[in-house]
């Protein structure tokens, strides 16, 4: 009766941490990939603000070309 109730918690141990590191690989696995596709989104973002920075420069350039100069006497 003591081998079958010993042999019965060590099979319920060896399953529950079976378990236990499998899904904690899967977590590990999903993390990598979510941690990469926000580095993937945080580069696409920072060429944007790049463009828009850039583009705005120029706006700036136009717009002091453009203002009145004030009337010389």
């Amino acid at each position: 009766m003591a081998e079958m109730v010993g042999s019965l918690v060590v099979g319920e141990v060896v399953s529950r941490t079976s378990s236990f590191l499998i899904s904690k690989h899967k977590e590990r696995s999903a993390s990598a990939s979510s941690a990469s596709e926000s580095l993937e989104r945080l580069e696409m973002a920072h060429i944007k603000m790049e463009a828009a920075l850039e583009v705005s420069a120029r706006w700036q350039v136009v717009a002091k070309e453009q203002e009145p100069r004030p009337a010389e006497y």
